[in-house]
């Protein structure tokens, strides 16, 4: 079974290596330039964004590499993933 995880960009931190985290999202997700400096311009004025991965080791290859520059991040599972 693929699960898809959703990881959401909530905030930064003072020394956000901004130039970095554009390129992090571009090779992470395909975004062109213009929609990943969209998602930084987004994320300096307070709003989210969320990204949906095939994976979890894609999804926390991200959440590491996002943090590491001075992004926050917030992980989303769905609830049918989670065994009982």
């Amino acid at each position: 079974m693929t699960s898809r995880v959703e990881v959401r960009l909530v905030g930064w931190r003072r020394g956000l290596r901004s130039l970095s985290l554009i390129e992090l999202v571009r090779g992470a997700t395909g975004s062109s330039l213009t929609e990943a400096k969209g998602v930084l311009d987004r994320l300096l004025d307070g709003q989210g964004h969320s990204f949906v991965f095939e994976s979890a080791r894609a999804a926390s290859e991200f959440i590491s590499a996002a943090e590491e520059l001075g992004a926050l991040t917030e992980i989303k599972v769905d609830p049918d993933d989670i065994p009982n």
